[in-house]
């Protein structure tokens, strides 16, 4: 039975093997004809970009269409065509290689006819893991194939985008609809290093699939600045030097979701100092009509935040303290610890047991210095309905570009903001 049947599966594989995926799509390529138009389409625009060479027909202009659809077979199934090399990944690859007949025993992840003329040799990559030698096919001395030199590289979020117009198009049936549904939510779940989450609509009400989307809306606003390395996607921005971290998210809100945008400038002493040398007050408490916008005021010791004071003042306050005492904005030894605390609590910045944690975390455990952080939490929340408003109309970036201006704008840093976008875009 071909692996394709759309009743035949891999026993032994698990729903997260490259060998399953390539399966399922291969199955989807072969069953619904408007996902054929897709993917000759995207072959097509690769092509065109590279410049060279003939190209495969459109899908409406050949009659043949695709004659044959193969998955992990061993050879080419016909002894004439022109062979295209296919690669499937996660993400675009640099590679340049000139494709050449190989004499390697190949197994093919999928081989497909189309046109009457053309056979596409595809090696599907989706973890990015890929090896050149797997692009070469073997014509088998056969005469009456012959090799393209050019590779096609097709990113797989393309691919699903592709899918996802489809999905929402009137150009399916019943049937072909679910099965492209079917393999878009098997894709998700298995494979999330491939799924864009084109729109928060796509995500439904699930948490782990909006953030998914947040971190994508990240990457368009700020491509290369996306980093994952410590609590969760977030864009790095150090050109701001009051926050440096910018993160949007998906949070939950009253018995349903809300996307977040979060910065938290005067999170570090570095970033404390470059925050109240600039910010302006008056124009900060102006965000508070519609940012939620608070004190927080963190202990730190070697980079662990341990202690978060509750201080009793309003946020005017608090700002106002904090820019008529700088100097204590700095790490500070045991010997001035007293001092600190003494001042803080006589400012309403420490409560009682604030005190006590400290003790506990500083008197009682030796640690002889104490970083000062009096930051800051800054966020701005769109409700569900408004947020898939922007996001199907396409504004949701623009507008979370816009609402961080809003808030840098406070410390004079939107010129900084600018050189974030424009090296991460290349401008």
């Amino acid at each position: 039975m071909k692996r394709t049947n759309y009743f035949g599966r891999f026993e032994n594989k698990s729903a997260g093997a490259e060998d399953r995926l390539t399966r399922a799509f291969l199955v989807v390529l072969r069953l619904v004809p408007p996902v054929q138009a897709a993917f000759i389409d995207a072959i097509r625009e690769r092509q065109h970009e590279q410049g060279n060479g003939p190209a495969v027909p459109s899908r409406t202009a050949t009659d043949t269409g695709f004659s044959g659809v193969w998955s992990q077979v061993g050879n080419l199934r016909t002894d004439e065509g022109r062979v295209l090399s296919v690669l499937l990944t996660n993400q675009e690859w640099e590679g340049e290689v000139e494709i050449r007949p190989s004499d390697r025993k190949p197994v093919y992840d999928g081989v497909v006819h189309y046109g009457g003329q053309w056979v596409f040799a595809i090696e599907n990559k989706p973890y990015g893991d890929v090896r050149e030698y797997q692009l070469h096919p073997n014509v088998e001395d056969s005469e009456g194939l012959e090799v393209d030199p050019l590779l096609v590289v097709l990113v797989w979020k393309d691919l699903i985008r592709r899918l996802h117009a489809l999905g929402e198009s009137d150009w399916l049936d019943y049937t072909q609809q679910q099965l492209v549904e079917d393999f878009l939510r098997y894709a998700q779940e298995e494979f999330p290093e491939i799924n864009p989450y084109p729109t928060l609509k796509h995500c439904g009400d699930d948490l782990d699939k909006l953030n998914r989307r947040c971190e994508d809306l990240m990457q368009e606003l700020a491509p290369n600045r996306l980093d994952t390395r410590r609590w969760g996607p977030y864009i790095r921005a150090p050109e701001l030097e009051a926050a440096k971290v910018i993160v949007v998210s998906a949070e939950e809100s009253n018995g349903t979701w809300a996307i977040d945008l979060g910065l938290h400038p005067g999170d570090t002493v570095s970033q404390a100092r470059a925050l109240y040398s600039e910010v302006e007050i008056d124009e900060l408490l102006a965000l508070t009509g519609d940012w939620n916008c608070s004190p927080n005021l963190h202990f730190a010791h070697m980079s662990q935040n341990l202690v978060y004071p509750s201080p009793e003042v309003s946020l005017r306050e608090y700002l106002a303290f904090w820019q008529e005492h700088q100097t204590w904005i700095r790490q500070v030894k045991e010997e001035q610890f007293g001092d600190l605390l003494d001042l803080l609590e006589s400012n309403g910045l420490l409560t009682g047991t604030d005190r006590e944690e400290f003790g506990a975390e500083f008197f009682e455990t030796n640690r002889s210095t104490v970083n000062v952080c009096p930051g800051l939490g800054l966020h701005y929340r769109w409700d569900r309905p408004r947020a898939l408003d922007l996001d199907d109309n396409d504004l949701l970036m623009e507008e979370v570009d816009e609402r961080v201006r809003e808030a840098v704008r406070t410390w004079g840093a939107e010129s900084d903001w600018d050189a974030v976008i424009h090296d991460a875009q290349g401008v």
